[in-house]
Order: C-alpha cells, then sequence, then structure tokens
C-alpha cells in the first residue's frame, strides 16, 4: 500500500486477503468519499496493470443497455497466460435499476476464468441482495484521525490534518482530497460551495439555491447537503471540545437537526427549492 492510499488496518486486511483469494467479484462498500473508486483502482493495480486491461461503467451515467453491451465485450477472448487479465470497475452500483441489477446475477454468478468484476456501492439498501450473495463484500471503514496525522504530519499541519479529518469524518478518498485542495472531488466542490454560502445573508442565501439545484454535477443537491451537514457538524464537534456554552451547543445541534429533515424531505421527493428553502430559513 503506498502512501496516497491511507486506509484503515482491518479494511487494508481484507483487501489484502481478496487478492489472495481466487474470488472473481468483489464489491466496494462505503459512503461517498471513503476511497472505493481509489481502492478498486488499487486492487486492478496489484492484479498486474499495465499488461490487464481495464473497462469501467459508471452506473450513474449508465442503464440496462450499457450493461448488455459490458456483457458481450466479456465473450471476446483476451491475450496472455496470466490467470487475470481483465479487470471490470463497475461504480456506483446502487444507482442500477433492478433490471441492470438482475441483468448482471448470472455475469456476476460466473464470469469468464480470466476476469475480476469489482463494484463500488454507496448505499447497501439499494443493491439486491441476489448480487450480495455473488460477491465478495469489504466494507471501506473510515480512518483514525492518528492514522491520519501518522501519515501526513511530514506534510501538513496539525490544524491543517484535523480540519480534513473533522469535515470528512474520517473518509479517507475525502480526506486526502480535501488534505490535497482537489476541487474536482464533488464532496469538496460541495464543502466549498456550503462554505460560501453560509457566509452571505440570508437573502442572498436564497437566491443562491437556483444555482445549487441547476448544477450540472448529477445529484448535486443531495451532495451540497452533504457537504454542507459535515460543516455543520464540525462544528458542533467543536463546540463540544472546547466546552462552548450550552446554549451554543443546542443552536449548532438543531442545526444538524434541520439538515437531517432536509435530507429525509428531499429523498422523500419533495421540491428540492422548497426543501433547500426551509433549511436555510432555519439556520
Amino acid at each position: 500500500m503506498t502512501k496516497n492510499l491511507i486506509i484503515d488496518p482491518i479494511t487494508k486486511k481484507n483487501i489484502e486477503l481478496f487478492l489472495k483469494s481466487s474470488f472473481p467479484c468483489v464489491a466496494l462498500i462505503g459512503p461517498a468519499g471513503s476511497g472505493k473508486t481509489f481502492i478498486a483502482e488499487f486492487i486492478a493495480d496489484g492484479i498486474g496493470l499495465p499488461d490487464t486491461s481495464t473497462i469501467s461503467l459508471d452506473a450513474k451515467k449508465s442503464g440496462i443497455d450499457d450493461v448488455r453491451e459490458l456483457q458481450k465485450s466479456l465473450k471476446l477472448t483476451t491475450a496472455g497466460d496470466k490467470d487475470i487479465r481483465r479487470v471490470i470497475i463497475i461504480s456506483n452500483f446502487d444507482y442500477f435499476g433492478h433490471e441492470a441489477q438482475n441483468s448482471l446475477l448470472k455475469t456476476l454468478e460466473e464470469p469468464p476464468l480470466d476476469t475480476l468484476i469489482i463494484t463500488t456501492i454507496n448505499n447497501e439498501s439499494k443493491v439486491l441482495d441476489t448480487i450480495y450473495s455473488r460477491v465478495k463484500k469489504i466494507n471501506i471503514r473510515p480512518i483514525t484521525k492518528k492514522l491520519a496525522s501518522d501519515t501526513y504530519t511530514n506534510d501538513h499541519s496539525s490544524d491543517e490534518i484535523n480540519r480534513a479529518h473533522s469535515l470528512s469524518m474520517g473518509q479517507a478518498g475525502l480526506f486526502v482530497s480535501l488534505l490535497e485542495n482537489k476541487d474536482s472531488h464533488p464532496l469538496v466542490m460541495a464543502i466549498n460551495t456550503a462554505k460560501e454560502l453560509l457566509k452571505k445573508s440570508k437573502s442572498t442565501q436564497i437566491a443562491g439555491i437556483d444555482k445549487i439545484i441547476k448544477s450540472k454535477e448529477p445529484d448535486f443537491v443531495e451532495i451540497f447537503l452533504d457537504g454542507l451537514f459535515r460543516i455543520l457538524n464540525a462544528s458542533y464537534n467543536q463546540m463540544i471540545e472546547k466546552q462552548a456554552k450550552n446554549a451554543d451547543i443546542k443552536t449548532a445541534y438543531k442545526r444538524l437537526v434541520y439538515i437531517n429533515e432536509c435530507i429525509d424531505d428531499v429523498t422523500s421527493g419533495l421540491s428540492k427549492k422548497l426543501a433547500l428553502t426551509r433549511l436555510l430559513l432555519k439556520i
């Protein structure tokens, strides 16, 4: 494992055990920002790139037709004499509908002998149980603040490390992206957007809702709410650590309650504009 792949020791051990096994399919399970994509690429590298061909499919941008095209490509023979000569990475598997998931059951149960299939899953409850019966599940655990500090203390100040760890809630992919100012990461973008919004007046905040809703980034409202929650949660935890006034802690806690209510509203199908307006007026 390289320094760039900061990972919880138990997760690391499970990945190493998988690499030593002959299991043909693995599901990397964890919330956005946990580092699933990075780990999927690491596993692919461990199989023996560049000699191994890799096919990537993102379920956020794909559907049943793309699944069928993938299945056609798996019928093609691969060159070489290695046991594994092809790796399939299916990102955000939980975004597939039931039709696409059911279509992949046979593929996951009996993939070609020369092929390893890696899936990443954000929301475990959105994936059929029959899928899980055909893959090796690895839960991506959050990293501790000590591990984060031990890994990056020579390159970053303790304040930078603590801030990134608090905002990432220990999710390694987001932690590294925050520490290295990778604005291309959707959650880093959402956190920065939320920070800027919170600095503005209520009227300006409300006026900015349309821009958030119309973002070209898929599911940006949900990602924005995740970023906003992280900011408010980090503030709440900081107040507790510094033993702030009870009234201030209660106010910070109420903000977390309000944002969770907003997330529930958006998930249940309430107008995103209405849900965000309600939230910003409360916090």
